[in-house]
């Protein structure tokens, strides 16, 4: 009697792993109704319209089919993709059993095993992959169904337990999977390794290495029951394989002159593919480096490359690459240099791309376009980015200096009698006094003078004795004032002791002084006298008295 069974596991997988082989073969069963051409069906095994049914609802049921057509899987080369959806259903009450398995093997299917044999055949050569649900393996306690294995067959057929051909680990108790929905498996051969993808996964549950090593062999499922049952179904199923990898995927690439470029790239590869780059579309030596384009001149420069899985010589079609170095712009823009005046407007023009951008945009009438009015309240250095349609930039530089206009007020002092030179006035009176000046740019400036006059108290003196000789000290007569600017000398007469006039001037030379002599001789030593008469703001005032002169 058969142990109480855990239903199989589902295999759950959608295109896990593209293909990247081109492929010489496509075997289909698919459709609604589902289309069987090409395929055999043996045993119980029959088209449920949308689906296979291997098997009917009962006991002692054995049903397979498989594609009429073997394919030769002998080449280290070989690549192939096997994508199938299946559904095991539980009758209420009884335990379900047996299992379904996928295969490959040498020849249709015969002398195919019920219940544990899950239909295959008793004695093949090929692989399957197996679900096995029911526990035929006395050795384990607890059972460790439901349970997924990949096997290898040389002239043996498949008993649980028995670990002969096991390709990777098997997958145990895998009940939590069991809830009689389809469910999808991808299984993919590629570089001498196996890999099956459950519910989705990235990562294989299943992986090992698998030799082909047989000429011929046919692809097909069957499935089986004893003494206990359940229903098997297949649909969607896609199994697909060739030599020649698909050509691997490019992007064609454009740089700007001068740019750093990166070694080229490729998609669309196989797991430790070897890539292959050509400088020519047929012939020539190829390169395991990628190149790396040369961006210092413009121009387009094209490489072909393809892909070869590891340990196979077959590439797949050349592919070009094509890769465009574009002209880089050199922008410019006039003026390069300009002063303006404080709320002058001034045309900036920038020339050498297309598509301009400003910045900053301080002051400016907009940020983009080939001319646009700088009015900056500062010096500013701006610059015009140009850009061409392939995205190449360079950026042209000038620098606004302006001069500020200002308002400044200044607050001076002079003397009583001096003045101070403002504009083309002369100012001598206190006061406010303003005025607009001018800069070599015509820059408008105010300035505002506050003009403080500071008055002395005013006195005049003549000194009572003098040294004509010539050292430089009291050498001259002459009256001695602190607001000399403010007198103006009228008479500045000097006698002798007999009354005879010796020395008469005014104005300037009167205060220079007498310098003690006569008709240009020196006169005597003595007394002498003087009158003098001067002018000042508050009248004329006179002088009188008598100096000694030593000698």
């Amino acid at each position: 009697m058969k142990s109480k069974f855990l239903l199989i596991i589902a295999c759950f997988l959608t295109t896990i792993v593209p293909g990247a082989f081109a492929q010489s073969y496509t075997y289909t069963l698919n459709g609604n109704p589902i289309n069987t051409t090409g395929w055999t069906l043996t045993g119980t095994a029959f088209n449920n319209v949308t689906d296979i049914m291997l098997n009917n609802a009962t006991t002692s049921q054995n049903g397979s089919i498989y594609y009429g057509t073997p394919q030769n899987l002998s080449s280290a080369c070989d690549y192939f993709s096997v994508s199938f959806d299946f559904k095991f259903t539980v009758t209420p009450g009884v335990d379900p059993a047996d299992g379904l398995a996928f295969w490959y093997i040498a020849n249709p299917p015969s002398g195919t095993v019920l219940g544990a044999g899950l239909g295959m055949p008793a004695n093949m050569n090929g692989f399957a992959l197996i679900f096995d649900v029911y526990s035929n393996d006395n050795n384990v306690n607890p059972p460790n169904n439901p349970l997924i294995t990949l096997r290898k067959f040389t002239n043996t057929g498949y008993t649980e337990g028995v670990y002969n051909g096991l390709i990777g680990s098997e997958v145990y108790n895998q009940s939590t999977l069991i809830n009689g929905n389809w469910h999808t498996c991808t299984m993919i051969y590629q570089s001498g390794v196996m890999s099956v993808y459950l519910d989705g996964a990235a990562t294989p549950i299943i992986t090992g290495a698998l030799a082909l090593n047989n000429n011929v062999g046919y692809f097909g499922f069957s499935a089986s029951t004893g003494a206990l049952y359940e229903t098997h179904a297949v649909k969607n199923v896609i199994i697909s394989g060739g030599q020649q990898p698909d050509p691997v995927t490019v992007a064609d690439l454009s740089y700007c002159v001068g740019a750093t470029s990166a070694p080229l790239t490729v998609s669309n590869t196989l797991p430790g593919a070897n890539i292959h780059w050509y400088t020519t579309s047929s012939g020539g030596t190829s390169s395991s480096t990628a190149p790396t384009p040369n961006t210092s001149t413009s121009g387009t420069t094209t490489w072909w490359v393809t892909q070869s899985a590891a340990g196979c010589a077959i590439e797949s079609q050349r592919v070009p690459i094509t890769v465009t170095v574009n002209p880089a712009p050199e922008m410019s823009i006039s003026p390069a240099y300009a002063e303006i005046c404080k709320g002058t407007p001034l045309l900036l023009t920038a020339v050498g791309a297309p598509n301009i951008t400003w910045t900053p945009p301080d002051g400016l009438s907009a940020t983009t376009g080939a001319s646009v009015v700088a009015n900056p309240v500062q010096s500013t250095t701006y610059r015009a980015i140009g850009t061409t349609p392939q995205g190449c930039k360079d950026t042209g530089i000038m620098t606004v200096k302006v001069i500020p206009s200002y308002n400044k007020t200044l607050n001076i002092t002079i003397n009583e009698g001096e003045s101070y030179k403002f504009g083309d006035m002369e100012l001598m009176d206190p006061g406010t006094y303003k005025g607009s000046f001018l800069s070599s740019l015509g820059c408008d400036s105010t300035v505002t003078i506050n003009l403080t006059v500071d008055y002395k108290d005013k006195k005049t003196m003549f000194p009572n004795a003098f040294t004509p000789n010539g050292d430089g000290r009291n050498d001259y007569f002459a009256p001695l004032s602190n607001y000399p600017n403010l007198i103006t000398i009228e008479e500045f007469d000097i006698f002798n002791r007999w009354g005879q006039l010796v020395y008469s001037a005014y104005g300037s030379k009167a205060q220079s002084g007498w310098d003690g002599t006569f008709n240009g001789k020196v006169t005597d030593a003595g007394v002498y006298y003087y009158y003098a008469r001067m002018r000042t703001r508050d009248g004329v005032e006179e002088f009188k008295g008598e100096v000694t002169l030593f000698r």
